[in-house]
């Protein structure tokens, strides 16, 4: 057995929760502000939507509906 490692992607709800704090990647079905890839961190999860703080320091609250894959990465 192996461990799911530092990328990784979150598909169900515990796995979001259990990564809240963590950094991840966002990938979206309609771009917002011109982007469908965003990196940031995963503020929390409740009720479908998730609370993101991207890099440059804007807070996000996406429809889990909008989002096609979110995961776990590793970046400076």
């Amino acid at each position: 057995v192996s461990s799911p490692g530092v990328e990784r992607v979150l598909r169900r709800e515990s796995h979001y929760v259990a990564s809240v704090g963590e950094r991840v990647e966002i990938r979206l079905f309609a771009a917002i502000d011109g982007a469908k890839v965003l990196r940031g961190r995963l503020v929390g999860y409740e009720n479908g939507t998730f609370e993101v703080e991207k890099e440059d320091g804007t807070r996000l609250s996406l429809a889990k509906e909008s989002v096609s894959k979110i995961g776990t990465v590793y970046f400076d």
